[in-house]
């Protein structure tokens, strides 16, 4: 008797099937009394690249590709034929920001409030597309009550009662540490280290015009000393015991001019430092070289530097100016650019502002015309940035197509913290602390393929 060819599947196969394993997508499967095989197999439309995936029967390996097939292959009684991915679908993500405001002015104490509850998208596989509009974000902070960092905060080298207008602090707490930095009008800056339980303080760092900056997401410490910029990890164990090799990374052959208001800031592996109304920018992946921005803010007393990286963009948003909000210009750029090892090259950038503060006036839903000391600002994770709209609030916005967009959050921190328009007061949570990220539904995935199978079937 000839054998009649049957058709098994000429369908979709979708995420909706993805197993428990997060590789193994079932194609059909037989029940205990059939025997299926298989003669032809025709994939078309797939998300799924051809070497990304086996089709497999039982966890074996039946053709290492997943392709158009042609030949035998014998599904037993109560098995399948699948595909399965040569790398499970990895969890898209999202985190829980645990921010801190740290309040200092001038010689008083610096305590912290812990602000929680603020949620952002994290991570996904990038071979799929996932939707997020389905994640509910948390967006609604709680303050709490404020504590003080060491109690008293007040060893003379932490605390400089003549000038000291940009304080930031980073805690390590499993290392029993703080790190702080503090930096005068003139950009003359000091780096410390402060145990916690003994209040012994090491200084680690007085460097002239260094732009020194915390990168909060990575937990890193950058200052630029001449061409080269220096690069701490801060959870390194024990603590960083002294300014050093063993200590630091070096990354060489940046603009090496440092002088009267040079700043800096860092972003996504970038380090930039504003001087004399130019930014500089090193790509840290780089073996060496720097792109130069040029006319890129007013130089002067109490000058800032500091960016946003947008990943589906692959831009950076760029803050720079002196003095008040009304002298910071916002512009982008293209991150392909900073692609280079060569020394001084030019990046083309796209201006969204000469003043901020009128920017966000009458461009920005959400904005404020509040305008404080260009210092009075935090980028918090890698797109997001904490810009004071009143007294006692600051309000979190992010870069997308071009432009500030408002979050929707609102931080109030009450208790004396008000900003008024002093360089000395800030009501901004400066960094995250304590990420905390959860797993997102992998049905929210987008992972379909047109599948195609026929052969013989016995019963």
């Amino acid at each position: 008797m000839p054998e009649t060819i049957k058709q098994f599947i000429n369908g979709t196969v979708t995420q909706t099937s993805l197993e428990a394993d997060r590789a193994t997508l079932p194609i059909f499967t037989n029940d205990s009394s059939t025997t299926r095989i298989v003669r032809d197999i025709q994939v078309q439309d797939s998300d799924i690249l051809s070497s990304e995936a086996d089709l497999v029967i039982d966890n074996t390996v039946v053709l290492d590709s997943f392709e158009d097939a042609s030949g035998t292959v014998v599904v037993p009684p109560s098995n399948s034929l699948d595909i399965k991915l040569k790398t499970p679908v990895a969890f898209a993500t999202k985190k829980s920001l645990n921010l801190r405001h740290v309040f200092y002015q001038n010689s008083s104490t610096a305590p912290f409030t812990p602000i929680t509850g603020l949620e952002k998208i994290g991570t996904s596989d990038s071979r799929f597309s996932y939707d997020f509009s389905a994640v509910s974000l948390n967006t609604t902070t709680t303050t709490g009550t404020a504590i003080d960092i060491v109690p008293p905060y007040t060893p003379a080298a932490l605390c400089n009662t003549t000038g000291s207008n940009r304080f930031s602090v980073f805690e390590i707490p499993n290392e029993n540490l703080y790190y702080n930095f503090w930096v005068d009008d003139n950009s003359q800056a000091y780096f410390y280290k402060v145990d916690k339980t003994s209040n012994t303080v090491s200084q680690l760092v007085n460097q002239s015009y260094s732009g020194p900056a915390f990168d909060y997401t990575n937990n890193k410490f950058y200052y630029k000393d001449g061409g080269t910029i220096f690069e701490f990890d801060l959870t390194v164990a024990g603590g960083i015991l002294s300014n050093n090799n063993n200590y630091r990374i070096a990354h060489s052959n940046m603009f090496s001019t440092q002088s009267t208001y040079g700043t800096g800031g860092v972003c996504n592996n970038h380090y930039f430092y504003a001087y004399s109304g130019n930014v500089y920018v090193r790509n840290l992946s780089q073996p060496s070289g720097y792109g130069v921005i040029t006319s890129a803010y007013s130089n002067g007393p109490y000058s800032r530097v500091y960016a946003l990286y947008n990943q589906a963009e692959n831009r950076f948003y760029v803050f720079a100016g002196s003095y008040s909000r009304d002298s910071t210009y916002v512009y982008y750029f293209d991150a392909s650019q900073t692609e280079s090892s060569v020394s001084s090259y030019t990046i083309a950038k796209t201006q969204v502002t000469a003043n901020l503060k009128g920017y966000l006036e009458s461009s920005v839903t959400g904005g404020s015309n509040y305008n404080p000391y260009s210092w009075t600002a935090e980028t918090l994770d890698t797109n997001l940035v904490s810009l004071s709209y009143s007294d006692d609030t600051t309000r979190l916005y992010k870069a997308e197509g071009g432009n500030l967009v408002y979050t929707g959050t609102e931080v109030t921190v009450t208790g004396g913290f008000n900003t008024g328009n002093s360089n000395f007061k800030t009501v901004h949570a400066a960094g995250s602390a304590n990420d905390t990220t959860t797993d997102l539904p992998l049905s929210n995935y987008t992972i379909s393929t047109k599948v195609r199978a026929e052969g013989v079937e016995i019963t």
